[in-house]
């Protein structure tokens, strides 16, 4: 799986957002997938940096810190991505880790901001600003409905 990544990563746009979704992984929830972000896609286990090339909102359980230093890192990323007008569109990648072939699957689309609010507002139960705090289950429902948002969308 972290070898997968670096290579995703090295190809991924350096414009838009990209969701890394581990689906039902085995890996992920025996343990051994858990933590693998960021550490496994920077110096000295990748060539370079790749972590920080492009913005990346992960599964919760692949992070390498706990929920609240995850929402850290994840709350600017999805506040930057909905500033500005509504109908705007977002591009996101979608990296979804398939248990059948055992590799991550990519889903590209296009979203208006609206469409991505509404779905970000509706998992978290109010609006990405006025979140200070998030629980494990909050931020796993919030990537598991940006996965099913892409994977859903037309």
């Amino acid at each position: 799986m972290a070898a997968q990544l670096v290579t995703v990563l090295a190809e991924a746009p350096k414009e838009g957002l990209l969701v890394i979704w581990p689906a039902e992984s085995y890996l992920v929830t025996s343990g051994w997938g858990e933590e693998i972000l960021p550490y496994a896609v920077q110096t000295p286990f990748a060539p370079t940096d790749l972590y920080s090339r492009v913005r990346i909102i992960e599964h919760p359980n692949m992070f390498c810190c706990g929920v609240s230093i995850w929402w850290e890192k994840t709350r600017p990323v999805l506040a930057a991505e909905l500033a500005g007008p509504p109908e705007e569109p977002v591009e996101v990648e979608l990296f979804a880790w398939d248990e059948r072939s055992a590799s991550f699957l990519r889903q590209h689309r296009a979203l208006a901001k609206e469409l991505l609010r509404a779905c970000v507002t509706s998992s978290l139960g109010g609006p990405v600003e006025k979140m200070d705090t998030l629980e494990d289950a909050e931020a796993r429902r919030l990537v598991d409905a940006l996965a099913r948002l892409v994977l859903e969308s037309p």
